[in-house]
């Protein structure tokens, strides 16, 4: 099921598209499988787009105010 913002962005992959992916590199697939399971469930979230990143952009600020 598509998301709001595959709708507008179809390169953002479904659930299943992403751990295909992952599944297909054996070394992703065993740091993928070495992480508890709600680490994995954060990480395909980030892919699928139904959550974003967490930084701290006060340093992307203060290096966009720099240059």
């Amino acid at each position: 099921m598509k998301n709001k913002l595959q709708k507008h962005f179809p390169m953002i992959r479904t659930k299943g598209e992403a751990l295909e992916a992952i599944k297909n590199n054996k070394k992703l697939w065993g740091i993928f499988c070495s992480w508890k399971e709600e680490y994995q469930q954060e990480y395909l979230d980030v892919c699928t787009g139904v959550r974003g990143l967490k930084l701290l952009y006060d340093t992307y600020f203060k290096a966009l105010i720099i240059l």
